[in-house]
């Protein structure tokens, strides 16, 4: 788990050296401590949109919001400073979008497992 974006080719493949890692989470450590505290189950899971083998676009800290969400004034700026980074940003998009829809078909399947074992 990292407090920070892991952006680089290099330092994604530290860290996957430096602990044997296939996949970097960021999120999902703070969920689990306050579970911890509150005495409750948890149980992460997550789907990768990116890999080891590009580096995410810099434009990519300035246009996300604390949220995750798109800050769009900036991501216009962003493409308006370096027109090829919308190629970048669109393929991450797309990752992202294929990684969401798996993510659903997998919980879908575990959601209705937990249904059967509540009868």
């Amino acid at each position: 788990t990292s407090d920070e974006m892991i952006r680089s080719v290099k330092e994604k493949q530290q860290l996957a050296e430096k602990y044997s890692a296939i996949a970097v989470d960021m999120e999902s450590l703070a969920v689990a401590q306050v579970c911890q505290e509150q005495k409750k189950n948890f149980m992460a899971i997550r789907t990768i949109s990116d890999d080891l083998s590009k580096d995410l676009p810099p434009e990519i800290l300035s246009i996300l919001s604390s949220t995750g969400g798109m800050r769009l004034g900036a991501a216009l700026g962003a493409v308006w400073k370096r027109p090829g980074a919308i190629k970048e940003m669109w393929k991450l998009r797309t990752n992202a979008t294929l990684a969401a829809e798996r993510l659903a078909i997998f919980l879908d399947g575990i959601i209705k497992q937990l249904g059967e074992t509540e009868e």
